[in-house]
């Protein structure tokens, strides 16, 4: 069954890159609707079922961190990955504390944005690796003394550490 997809960037170019990358490579993940804005995508999420949602962080009209909020309000099981320039911790942590799923910096390749969208659309997370490496040392430097992160077994650092070098929640999985 394909993935649908809905895209919201103010930039054409941007949304045109994706689409491109997708229509010439993946036949299972479509394109159902565009938006300019956060409140066009919410009009247009009103009648267009999607399966994943990929927002912009910053946009006219209704920034997408706001978009991601209202979103989650009118559909709670909305799936949805950040695309942003910013790759500062305010912005990541407010992504995934509002209710995203992904966070993808545009600087990354093409495939990127794809495996962000196969992996939220199976129902797991994905951030860009340098995302993921700046947000999993920030917790790790919560380390005591002896060098064990706080209530964590050693399964689970693994996971961060592989979470850190780039790898899917699925590749995780299967390690």
């Amino acid at each position: 069954m394909p993935i649908s997809v809905m895209i919201a960037d103010d930039h054409p170019i941007v949304r045109d890159g994706i689409k491109s990358a997708i229509h010439s490579r993946e036949q299972d993940i479509i394109i159902v609707a565009e938006a300019a804005n956060g409140q066009e995508l919410l009009e247009m999420a009103q009648v267009v079922k999607s399966d994943v949602y990929v927002i912009d962080v910053m946009m006219p009209v209704l920034n997408g961190l706001e978009t991601l909020k209202r979103l989650l309000k009118l559909k709670e099981d909305a799936r949805v990955i950040m695309l942003s320039v910013y790759d500062t911790r305010e912005y990541v942590e407010k992504a995934l504390l509002f209710g995203a799923r992904g966070y993808v910096l545009k600087d990354e390749n093409t495939s990127g944005i794809v495996k962000a969208i196969r992996e939220v659309a199976g129902g797991g997370f994905y951030l860009s690796p340098r995302v993921a490496n700046f947000i999993i040392e920030g917790f790790v430097s919560r380390v005591t003394r002896e060098g064990k992160i706080r209530g964590l077994t050693d399964r689970e650092r693994e996971i961060l550490q592989l979470l850190a070098e780039g790898l899917s929640s699925k590749e995780v999985a299967e390690r």
